[in-house]
């Protein structure tokens, strides 16, 4: 088509037909114009599908990331539980000393005292999109916000939990250590689950001791008081997750959730 209007603008010019040559001549840009906008307009298609299923597979990353994180949360959120309940009963035992149980219950809950569980990580999804360019390709939004508040939340709960394993480990960790064999019982991580073994104790502990101490008393109060600072930030956690969760499947559906299945 462009050579056509062009044999035809050299015949006019030829011909001394100038206004034909500038209409002809007009024609030929016209086309040409045409045909670089379609160019882009197919270009930015192309790209556009190519950015749509690249958001795709950055969505499903998102998502079995958080499915991981919502496992290690809910597994933390159970073991900080179990934390609170076993100060709890301890503190009753020391206003009820009748209500004392045996050396071999002691020596579980006192274990229990002193379990750590970290579900914080320092690098989220966020940095790693933000990192690679990448955060731009998430379309909406509110998901960006959400990813943003929860990147927020996550180095709140690396903050708690460095309190947390500090406290255990420079204050109860060496009290008890002048009462109680701590070696009874041993924890071990399987498969994401906690797992608790007991060992031959080695020395006699001094519980008699441990639960007329006015420090022991003022550690289990300090414990709980951390424990339910971190439970809390477990919970705005679970519900940004949660919120993410929701607005990538309201606004894409054919995405999946998959279980995270731990080692």
């Amino acid at each position: 088509m462009i050579s056509f209007f062009k044999k035809i603008r050299q015949i006019s010019l030829a011909k001394n037909r100038f206004s034909n040559y500038l209409v002809y001549a007009l024609g030929e840009i016209i086309l040409v114009v045409i045909g670089i906008l379609l160019a882009l307009k197919i270009n930015n298609w192309n790209q556009d599908r190519k950015n749509a299923t690249q958001e795709q597979r950055i969505l499903q990353d998102i998502l079995k990331n958080l499915e991981r994180n919502q496992f290690l949360k809910e597994r933390g959120v159970i073991t900080w539980q179990d934390v609170i309940s076993t100060a709890d009963s301890l503190l009753q035992v020391m206003h009820h000393p009748t209500q004392r149980p045996s050396n071999e219950q002691l020596d579980l809950m006192i274990h229990k005292l002193t379990i750590n569980w970290s579900s914080a990580t320092s690098v989220t999804m966020y940095d790693v999109l933000s990192g690679s360019g990448d955060l731009g390709l998430v379309s909406s939004a509110l998901i960006r916000s959400k990813l943003a508040d929860y990147k927020a939340n996550m180095e709140f709960l690396i903050k708690f939990e460095d309190v947390q394993s500090r406290f255990v480990d420079q204050q109860l960790r060496p009290f008890l250590n002048r009462f109680v064999d701590r070696g009874v019982f041993r924890s071990s991580i399987q498969k994401g689950e906690l797992v608790i073994t007991r060992n031959q104790p080695l020395f006699t502990s001094s519980y008699d001791e441990l639960l007329r101490s006015r420090e022991f008393a003022n550690l289990l109060e300090d414990l709980t008081i951390f424990t339910r600072k971190l439970i809390g930030v477990y919970g705005r956690l679970g519900n940004d997750m949660e919120q993410i969760d929701s607005l990538i499947l309201l606004a894409y559906p054919s995405q999946e959730i998959k279980t995270y299945v731990p080692y």
